[in-house]
């Protein structure tokens, strides 16, 4: 919860804003619309970034290294899904495992110690209006992705100094 709030922090500051959901299992999504108006390339470049800072800024929460060896207790940063052929589980997704636990659109708000992705189940779940609502965010919200590159800049900039 202290992570996503980390990375929320930056992304607002960098792109102005931000949408979450659990991932349907122990995790959070946190995820910014684009729109498809940049290549991958450009997309996983900045989300390496953030990623980076993340971890620099935030050691003791973060690691952007993959495998197990790198976490110890730490919130992996996965900027890799963001490459042609990755994928994330959809807003409402069913997972199939035991108990069939969905990815749930939360609002920044709704995220607290209390908040427990596993939670949310497709017996639990009453999506209609909070799925709307998720979506327009995403969709509505159109990031300029090589302004928000500039801004992730200054703050790299002003945390190694």
């Amino acid at each position: 919860i202290e992570a996503a709030h980390a990375l929320k922090s930056i992304l607002d500051e960098c792109c102005g804003h931000s949408v979450i959901k659990t991932s349907g299992k122990r995790g959070l999504h946190v995820l910014v619309g684009l729109h498809g108006a940049y290549p991958y390339a450009t997309v996983r470049s900045f989300a390496r970034r953030v990623a980076e800072l993340l971890e620099r800024t935030h050691s003791e929460l973060f690691t952007a290294k993959r495998g197990e060896e790198h976490r110890h207790h730490k919130v992996f940063v996965d900027y890799l899904r963001n490459a042609e052929g990755q994928t994330i589980i959809i807003p409402l997704g069913v997972r199939a495992v035991p108990g069939a636990p969905i990815s749930m659109p939360l609002e920044w708000r709704e995220l607290s110690s209390e908040t427990k992705p596993e939670s949310f189940t497709i017996k639990s779940a009453l999506p209609t209006a909070r799925l709307k609502k998720h979506l327009h965010e995403l969709l509505s919200a159109k990031v300029d992705l090589a302004a928000a590159s500039k801004k992730l800049a200054v703050l790299e900039k002003a945390q190694r100094s």
